[in-house]
C-alpha cells in the first residue's frame, strides 16, 4: 500500500510540473533592428519548455529560443520569409506571412515550415514561431546574420 501511495505522489508531482509548462506572455516578445536600404530584422525571443525529465535531470526547465527574419519593403505584410532559429539547424523555407503592425506595436507570424528532405515530396508543418507577439524594442543594432 505504501508503494502505491508513493507512486501516486510521484505521478501527481510529475503532472504538476508538466502543467506548469505554459510560459507567461512576458517571456515572448519581438525586437526590431533597423538596417540600411530599407531592411530590418525581426527577432522573436521566446522560451521552449523542455518538460519534466531534461538533460539536466528531473525538475523541468526551459531554454531560450530565438527566431529571426530579415525583411525589406514598406509592409506591413511580408510573404514567404526565410526564418532562422538558434537551434543550429539551417534556415528552412517557409510559406505564409509575417505582419509587422507598428500601430498596434505587435508582430503576427503565421508560417508553414518545409520539413521534407531533398528529393522527397514536399511536406510542411506549422512553424513553432507562429503567434502574435508584442514589439518590446526598436533599435539600430547590427543584424544577427548579415543578409
Amino acid at each position: 500500500m505504501r508503494k502505491l501511495s508513493i507512486l501516486g505522489w510521484i505521478v501527481a508531482v510529475s503532472l504538476g510540473f508538466t502543467a506548469c509548462g505554459s510560459l507567461p506572455e512576458s517571456a515572448r516578445y519581438v525586437e526590431i533592428s533597423q538596417g540600411a536600404e530599407g531592411k530590418f530584422q525581426v527577432l522573436l525571443c521566446t522560451k521552449e519548455w523542455l518538460g519534466v525529465l531534461t538533460p539536466e535531470g528531473y525538475g523541468g526547465s526551459a531554454r531560450n529560443v530565438y527566431y529571426w527574419a530579415t525583411l525589406q519593403g514598406p509592409g506591413p505584410e511580408y510573404l514567404n520569409p526565410l526564418l532562422h532559429e538558434n537551434s543550429g539547424a539551417p534556415a528552412r523555407e517557409h510559406y505564409g506571412h509575417i505582419v509587422v503592425d507598428r500601430k498596434r506595436n505587435q508582430v503576427l507570424i503565421d508560417l508553414m515550415k518545409v520539413v521534407s528532405g531533398v528529393g522527397e515530396p514536399e511536406r510542411r508543418e506549422s512553424s513553432p514561431a507562429n503567434g502574435t507577439y508584442p514589439i518590446k524594442k526598436y533599435s539600430k543594432e547590427p543584424f544577427i546574420t548579415p543578409e
